[in-house]
């Protein structure tokens, strides 16, 4: 279970933000305010999830016919330049997911302003990994949705597009944008028990305009609810491209020869590390084992395995000899599905299928969620991941994932 510090930041530079402290399993600590010295103290060591005024940053979808994360960022100033009054060379952009439909949901930020919130984050000591515009803690629905966080209200509508508008003005709003009765079958609102009194006359006047409105009220504060939403789908995340933040986790060696490191530290370790390391190395070392048997099993079929790692070496060259990997791309696919799974437990390898540079999964993991984790550990190797299908099961969900060649 990993703890992060979700952070949102104020409008104003010089105004509070404010913060909890959030888990993958969706418990939140009590919303805290404050200066960004006072917020570092309270993240210690936990990586930071930071929501940037919505306002800001323009959140929407775009047709991109290319693949891959380094191509698609080339592709969307083009796609975005009508909508963008700005020159977009002062832009910057990232990319989210792509939907059912082909569209794929993406962000756009003026780049001093982005530069400046780092800075802020950076001058406090805070440890960064994602940067989301408010607009991401609108939770997941396929109804549209409208968050009330004090005098903003935060909308998504039917299309994906992500937009901020004044909670004063909002059922106007939600009609010059073109929801009404008839485009809305559903729409959910999220609104705290304090700003449930405060804008009662404006939940009054939402209601008129989309009868079937579900109104969710949070327990004094909104923002926990906005925390659960960003840990769920932590896209477009603003640090991509240029901004883009290394982890210590993706610097790691992969599965295997990190097994074999650790064996070699097992040998330094008997020479006079204390016995708990030694523990906890062989712990380590038997868990990476296990990856790299199960991985070595489903690649190569029928095999009797003695040396996985070394069957995986002679596989990956008989491959290359074959004109059938170009540099060593099948051994790179290899290293990022052992370390996704290596990261997400409880997840079985079912199938594994290679041919013209597409590695094809088939796996039962124990939820979405988990699925996800994998596909975005993939991605975080530079290869490109892609979730094709996802079925429930009596033993949990059954997905499909392709992975292709490194990302542009």
């Amino acid at each position: 279970m990993s703890e992060y510090l979700v952070l949102k930041l104020a409008g104003d530079p010089s105004g509070q933000c404010s913060w909890v402290v959030a888990d993958s399993d969706g418990h939140s600590s009590l919303p805290e305010s404050g200066s960004l010295t006072e917020a570092a103290q309270r993240a210690q060591q936990r990586p930071v999830i930071a929501l940037v005024p919505g306002d800001d940053v323009l959140v929407t979808t775009v047709d991109l016919p290319v693949r891959g994360a380094g191509k698609m960022l080339q592709a969307v100033p083009y796609a975005l330049e009508e909508d963008i009054a700005e020159n977009i060379r002062d832009m910057h952009f990232a990319i989210g997911r792509r939907a059912a439909n082909g569209r794929v949901n993406v962000a756009a930020v003026r780049d001093e302003l982005l530069k400046a919130w780092l800075e802020q984050l950076d001058a406090a000591g805070l440890n960064t990994l994602y940067m989301l515009p408010e607009t991401c803690g609108i939770p997941m629905s396929d109804a549209i949705c409208i968050v009330i966080d004090g005098d903003k209200a935060l909308v998504r509508d039917a299309a994906g597009n992500a937009l901020v508008a004044e909670t004063e003005n909002v059922s106007a709003f939600v009609q010059a944008i073109g929801i009404d009765a008839q485009s809305a079958a559903s729409a959910e609102l999220y609104i705290s028990s304090a700003d449930s009194g405060r804008y009662a006359q404006q939940v009054g006047e939402l209601r008129l305009v989309i009868p079937e409105l579900a109104v969710m009220e949070a327990r004094d504060h909104i923002l926990p609810v906005m925390a659960g939403a960003a840990l769920e789908n932590p896209r477009p995340n603003l640090l991509q491209g240029s901004y883009a933040r290394s982890s210590s986790k993706e610097k790691l060696w992969q599965p295997w020869r990190t097994a074999a490191a650790l064996a070699a530290a097992l040998v330094l370790a008997a020479l006079g590390t204390k016995a708990l390391e030694v523990m906890a190395l062989k712990a380590e070392m038997r868990s990476l084992t296990e990856q790299i048997n199960s991985i070595a099993s489903t690649a190569m079929p029928g095999s009797r395995l003695v040396d996985p790692m070394a069957q995986l070496e002679q596989l990956a060259a008989s491959l290359r000899g074959n004109g059938a990997v170009a540099d060593g791309q099948f051994l790179d696919m290899l290293d990022a599905l052992g370390k996704a799974l290596t990261v997400a437990g409880g997840t079985t390898l079912g199938r594994l299928d290679y041919r013209n540079g597409l590695m094809d999964l088939t796996l039962t993991a124990p939820d979405v969620d988990t699925l996800d984790r994998i596909s975005r550990s993939i991605e975080s190797g530079g290869l490109a991941a892609e979730i094709q299908s996802a079925n429930q099961r009596d033993d949990g969900i059954q997905g499909r994932i392709r992975i292709s060649g490194q990302q542009s």
